[in-house]
């Protein structure tokens, strides 16, 4: 191995850096933590209403049970008929699971669903390229331009834990090549 190879990262390595990076951006979601240069949006807590919803899981509140308005948790599992509303996720997340109920923090995760469609999109031997899914960038730049939620790009934090590994990486590299001897040819 040569100076130049040892200077070489391998296509490997950039698509676990990317899968680093995707994790360091998920992990400091979860913690309120985004990716702008002081890890902070300028909205750090949620509307009143969404906190209520959300630490419900978006289900109802209130149902109709045999034609009265009540609160949906007090209907028994055990009544029979017309309280099928009761307790069931609000009309946009039907089907849908709701993963994460914490209002603690402001963390961009609700279903789960726009973490994960982060993946690595390409790597190669001098790079590599993370995005999200189609369909969730209305919900990341909208977040972003609004509340500076920003899950694109690194903060400064991260970019440190990710040059650090590229350093760790070339000079284990180096020091495959300075470990073998060095011939010198004088011509």
């Amino acid at each position: 191995m040569n100076i130049v190879d040892g200077l070489k990262l391998t296509k490997e390595f950039w698509t676990d850096i990317g899968q680093f990076a995707i994790n360091r951006i998920i992990e400091d979601a979860r913690n309120g933590i985004f990716q702008t240069e002081s890890g902070k949006s300028n909205k750090d807590y949620y509307n009143k209403q969404y906190a209520k919803y959300k630490m419900n899981a978006f289900r109802r509140f209130r149902s109709k049970y045999k034609g009265r308005t009540i609160i949906a948790s007090k209907l028994k599992k055990s009544a029979k008929g017309g309280y099928e509303n009761a307790n069931t996720n609000l009309k946009a997340l039907r089907g849908k699971t709701v993963r994460n109920t914490n209002t603690d923090v402001v963390n961009m995760e609700l279903t789960g669903e726009t973490f994960d469609g982060f993946s690595v999109k390409h790597s190669d031997e001098v790079s590599v390229t993370v995005g999200f899914l189609t369909k969730d960038s209305k919900k990341i730049i909208g977040n972003e331009e609004k509340y500076n939620r920003k899950l694109t790009g690194l903060n400064p934090a991260n970019i440190e834990l990710i040059k650090n590994a590229i350093v760790q990486e070339l000079e284990k590299n180096l020091e495959k090549v300075f470990n073998e001897d060095i011939v010198i040819r004088v011509v």
